[in-house]
């Protein structure tokens, strides 16, 4: 599971992960993740069953920050970062996550300004599970120039990526090849 929290004498957030036994309910282990103004939002583990990958926002930059772990120690495997066009404040909301059927890629789909006053819109990043390095991102704004993505997921050959979520007041799914 995943979430964020915060301390009470200073009310910064970071990440927590934490992994328990299915046939116990034990905790195995425990895992933070940030500078102190940082939300985790969503969480997916790999077909196999080796990694866990959280997604969130960062106040560093209004990025969104995407960590992998080791489902076995609860280690910290690679940390990245997406932080929109132009490089700027982002006021990013990552909201999904998902792995392709092979484990070999990781989709983060959320919203993000584009900064520079740029009206809100899906953002989705496709990473390699192995390294956290970014091969793609894409965005979508809309017919009503906005965007307020739900989910992502991954077709079952895997050659698919769908996003869903609300344009104005409809519905919008955009496709991509993955």
């Amino acid at each position: 599971m995943t979430g964020s929290t915060s301390s009470t004498w200073n009310a910064r957030s970071y990440y927590v992960t934490v992994a328990y036994s299915a046939a116990t309910g034990r905790r195995l282990w425990v895992s933070r993740f940030g500078n102190g103004g940082d939300g985790a939002s969503a969480v997916a583990v790999s077909p196999g069953g080796a990694t866990v990958f959280v997604t969130g926002f960062s106040d560093n930059g209004g990025d969104y920050a995407t960590v992998a772990y080791s489902t076995a120690t609860g280690r910290q495997l690679w940390v990245s970062r997406y932080n929109g066009p132009g490089s700027g404040f982002e006021a990013a909301a990552p909201q999904s996550v998902a792995v392709s059927p092979d484990g070999a890629t990781v989709y983060v789909t959320g919203t993000g300004s584009g900064g520079g006053g740029a009206l809100a819109g899906y953002a989705t990043v496709a990473y390699r599970a192995a390294t956290g390095r970014q091969l793609w991102a894409r965005r979508y704004h809309g017919a009503a120039h906005d965007g307020f993505p739900s989910s992502v997921a991954v077709s079952p050959a895997g050659t698919t990526v769908f996003v869903t979520g609300l344009s104005g007041y409809d519905y919008a799914t955009v496709a991509y090849r993955a």
